[in-house]
């Protein structure tokens, strides 16, 4: 039995850059799976390019740091500013989420927006991950996970990616990758139990979190060659136009997800390309 892969895209529908990035890995690459900014400045475009390609795979990607909410700012002042933008500092906002028993009670009402945003493009909802991986936050995933056993949706990214191979590829920031990956194996373990009662789908292996922003062609490559897992996702942030931040977007995530040799590597290390949508109709990859 062939393993499965997911190429994912996040940030669907911040930009027609992204969008384009999306389409073009998708009908010339090795894209199978985007994520959609339901409050994106090119939201519209994004659901038109999946609805003409129904066989994209979209999940909703949860923004509730550096970007626009659903709701009006007054309500939900505990979580925008005035112009109902996030904060833009991951730390600073997980802190307010964990410690303000009010602003968790904004938290529901903007994600459960999102949620019904994303319903009313018509869309198939296969799976849902967050902007900057705050949907893992221990004040958020328990709401995430209630939203999602109502919404019945099954697939969700649990970052669990691979520090040896992150470090084998590139030394670059070793220290900061390491704390990263020690916080989220923490928080994957502290978020196994609901898992498991809710009946979710997280593939083995996610591949993303600890080289965001260069996910090029030979750590995709390599990822290819050395992953032993069943079941991995490889997340990237393309985009046809210049770097927007140092996470990405990145027009090198599209050239990788785009180059022939991701393409021939896929069936030579014995993987086939997969959806959330694939893995849940088969329970035997759960």
């Amino acid at each position: 039995m062939s393993r499965k892969v997911i190429f994912n895209a996040d940030d669907f529908g911040l930009n027609e850059s992204v969008n384009e990035a999306v389409r073009q890995a998708y009908l010339h690459g090795v894209l199978t799976s985007a994520s959609l900014m339901v409050n994106g400045e090119a939201v519209a475009g994004a659901v038109a390019i999946a609805k003409a390609h129904p066989e994209l795979s979209v999940g909703l990607h949860l923004v509730l740091v550096s970007g626009r909410a659903a709701l009006p700012p007054a309500d939900i002042p505990r979580l925008v500013d005035s112009r109902g933008e996030f904060r833009q500092n991951a730390f600073a906002a997980g802190v307010r989420y964990f410690f303000d028993a009010r602003a968790r009670q904004e938290l529901q009402l903007e994600m459960r927006a999102q949620f019904d945003a994303f319903l009313e493009s018509g869309l198939p909802l296969t799976h849902v991950d967050g902007h900057l991986n705050m949907h893992m936050h221990p004040a958020v995933f328990p709401i995430l996970s209630s939203l999602m056993q109502e919404f019945g949706v099954h697939g969700v990214r649990i970052p669990r990616d691979d520090l040896n191979l992150a470090l084998a590829y590139s030394r670059r920031s070793a220290a900061a990758k390491a704390l990263t990956n020690t916080v989220f194996l923490w928080l994957a373990a502290w978020q196994r139990r609901r898992l498991t009662e809710g009946d979710f789908l997280a593939v083995e292996r996610t591949y993303g979190l600890l080289q965001s922003g260069h996910m090029n062609t030979d750590y995709l490559l390599l990822i290819l060659e050395r992953s032993s897992y069943r079941t991995i996702e490889v997340y990237a942030h393309p985009t046809t136009g210049s770097r927007v931040h140092e996470l990405g977007p990145n027009p090198d995530d599209l050239q990788a997800l785009l180059d022939p040799r991701v393409r021939s590597a896929v069936p030579e290390h014995g993987f086939e390309q997969a959806t959330y949508a694939m893995l849940s109709e088969d329970p035997s990859w759960s």
